[in-house]
């Protein structure tokens, strides 16, 4: 990859934040660093002078585990949203 596209915000450590507009959220241009190899003012300095960083890493690799965590928590949701189903035709028997 082009080292000038290594941009924080295209970072798989790099969290953008949102903000509750309206009832919605929308995404700001705001964000932070969760790499643990990093303090945090040592990130906010580096995110805020678009330093290069040494620990860089695409995106990609945080939506396919968000996305797989995502699955697996409304997997969950949709068993419990039928357990409650069964309870309430139960009730109405």
């Amino acid at each position: 990859m082009d080292e000038n596209k290594k941009r924080c915000d295209e970072c798989r450590y790099f969290f953008k934040h949102y903000v509750l507009d309206n009832g919605r959220y929308s995404l700001t241009t705001c964000g932070h660093c969760i790499n643990d190899n990093f303090t945090k003012s040592q990130s906010a300095k580096i995110i805020a002078r678009e330093r290069k960083c040494e620990f860089w890493e695409p995106q990609e690799i945080r939506i396919a585990k968000q996305r797989e965590s995502i699955d697996r928590l409304l997997r969950a949701m949709a068993e419990r949203i039928e357990s409650i189903a069964d309870i309430l035709q139960k009730y109405e028997k």
